[in-house]
């Protein structure tokens, strides 16, 4: 494949990126959360224990900073509440609160909607082979960084 061929593809996957974001963030917007806040909902919903901030910024491939912003804001609204860390007091342990589960049960049914009306079966079942040479991709430049 050229490189002029590999440059189309990978801003074809950057717009298609971009459109999903923005509609991901239209859809969440009524509940009061971003799609970022929303997805780190998820990861504690998945880590009842609870997740570090860099447990959790490794996951969502943000910064550090990014995280501890998002945090902030989830525990404001509520959503989220941090735990010392016994064995290091620097360190806070992120769980999901009651407030936070309810929230993920009631957006879920609707966002589940969304993600089927705006990648249709027809589409999904032409990509899903496509799905592990993403994941390699995404794998080998998160290991060059």
């Amino acid at each position: 494949m050229k490189s002029k061929d590999k440059n189309r593809f990978m801003l074809s996957i950057v717009k298609l990126a971009s459109r999903l974001q923005a509609r991901a963030d239209a859809f969440f917007r009524p509940y009061g959360v971003s799609s970022a806040q929303y997805n780190v909902l998820v990861l504690l919903k998945e880590n009842k224990e609870g997740l570090s901030q860099v447990e959790i910024s490794r996951q969502m491939v943000v910064s550090r900073a990014n995280i501890t912003s998002i945090i902030d804001k989830l525990e404001k609204k509520g959503l989220v509440k941090r735990f010392s860390d016994p064995d290091d007091r620097r360190l806070f342990n992120i769980r999901l609160t009651k407030e936070g589960r309810q929230l993920i049960k009631e957006v879920e049914k609707a966002y589940f909607a969304n993600v089927d009306n705006i990648f249709p079966d027809e589409l999904f079942k032409g990509l899903r082979p496509v799905l592990p040479h993403l994941n390699k991709w995404i794998e080998l430049l998160e290991d060059r960084v």
